[in-house]
């Protein structure tokens, strides 16, 4: 399991944001923002999108949204690559993206074999020992190797 310190964000995140999950844009923007000094870009402007509860994943997680949270995310681990403690952090906030990359299968210039390591060094270093969506709860191992074929 985690340890709370694994948990909290860093002081530069503002409270309206702590505790809410992941968001990829303005955690990932901000950490980035606060290493770097820059100001963050607006949102881009997106239409109303209502999900329903049984939507499929593919209907709001799309590939230029994920490309662009796993670009987001780069740029913040960069941004973070002296403080361990901060890049830590931002690769636990990754996980759902590679996730989403895995279980969508989406291209993104790295194989899916790098994406399921990257998502297993993260999973491992939090203890996390299973994953599930629907059903049962897989062992992370198992998980991982239907990632890899």
């Amino acid at each position: 399991m985690s340890t709370a310190s694994h948990l909290e964000p860093p002081p530069s995140i503002p409270s309206a944001y702590r505790g809410i999950g992941l968001l990829p844009r303005s955690c990932a923007t901000r950490i980035k923002c606060d290493a770097t000094g820059e100001s963050p870009a607006p949102p881009p402007a997106t239409p109303d999108l209502h999900v329903r509860i049984y939507a499929p994943p593919e209907s709001y997680l799309t590939p230029d949204l994920v490309l662009r949270s796993a670009a987001l995310f780069d740029d913040a681990e960069e941004a973070v690559a002296d403080d361990a403690t901060l890049l830590h952090r931002v690769r636990v906030a990754r996980l759902p993206i590679i996730y989403t990359q895995l279980a969508l299968g989406l291209e993104t210039g790295e194989t899916k074999a790098a994406l399921a390591a990257r998502f297993e060094e993260t999973a491992r270093a939090e203890g996390v020992t299973k994953v599930a969506e629907w059903g049962e709860l897989a062992p992370v191992d198992a998980w991982l190797g239907a990632q890899r074929v």
